[in-house]
């Protein structure tokens, strides 16, 4: 599957509790119809890949090892999932655009942290 996913990006949330950092992005803030999650929440047994989770509302769970590359600009932020993770989320890449400004500086530490040691490709620009 080699198809392309976009989401009117309304809400962009970053949130460390109990040791999780999570990236959400959504449609909406209180409902989102359409939605992507990343989550990293780390165990000594597993390596770090196995410790980042992805999600949206097409998949049950959170599927882990599943993000491949993470692009953030100005306007949007792209996520492309491999072939496993594709068939269960309906997509391989997902855009996130953009509604309103984000606080771009503070989405990027939270991508820098999730996938710090990672083997996923992450660019910032």
């Amino acid at each position: 599957m080699n198809s392309t996913k976009k989401i009117e990006a309304v809400c962009v949330d970053c949130i460390d509790e109990d040791d999780v950092l999570t990236l959400a992005v959504g449609d909406d803030k209180n409902d989102p119809k359409n939605f992507l999650i990343i989550g990293r929440f780390d165990e000594d047994s597993l390596s770090v890949d196995e410790c980042i989770g992805f999600q949206n509302e097409s998949t049950k769970y959170e599927i882990a090892s599943a993000i491949e590359y993470v692009e953030l600009n100005d306007v949007e932020l792209v996520i492309t999932v491999n072939d496993k993770a594709s068939s269960e989320a309906g997509a391989k890449n997902f855009h996130a655009i953009f509604k309103h400004p984000i606080d771009k500086f503070k989405v990027s530490q939270y991508l820098r942290d999730i996938f710090k040691n990672s083997s996923t490709r992450v660019i910032i620009k």
